[in-house]
């Protein structure tokens, strides 16, 4: 990441996802709270569904992503609260999803 020109992190694929997104998905913590450290407006890119990371983490049952947002949430702005392109907070999605690992919300 160090090597990577910083535009980088705001690439998306034919799918909308970008590199925070992926590594969110993933479970990836280390990697998720680094990007937000060198580009923290990055929390800020939804995929073609307009979900953020924090939408996939929870999606992906990832509570060591969920925790890290809620402890940078300075960082991380409204993200908790933000919306979907169904209208779908992540904490819609951890309640509908049946997430148990994630009761910090």
């Amino acid at each position: 990441m160090a090597t990577a020109p910083p535009g980088t992190v705001y690439m998306k694929d034919s799918d909308g996802l970008s590199v925070l997104l992926v590594v969110a998905k993933l479970g990836h913590a280390d990697v998720v709270k680094q990007l937000i450290g060198i580009c923290h407006d990055a929390v800020e890119l939804r995929d073609s569904h307009g979900e953020t990371f924090l939408h996939s983490a929870v999606r992906e049952k990832r509570s060591s992503i969920v925790s890290l947002a809620i402890k940078k949430h300075k960082q991380v702005g409204g993200l908790l609260d933000a919306q979907d392109g169904d209208g779908n907070t992540p904490l819609h999605i951890a309640v509908v999803g049946g997430a148990p690992g994630i009761p910090d919300f």
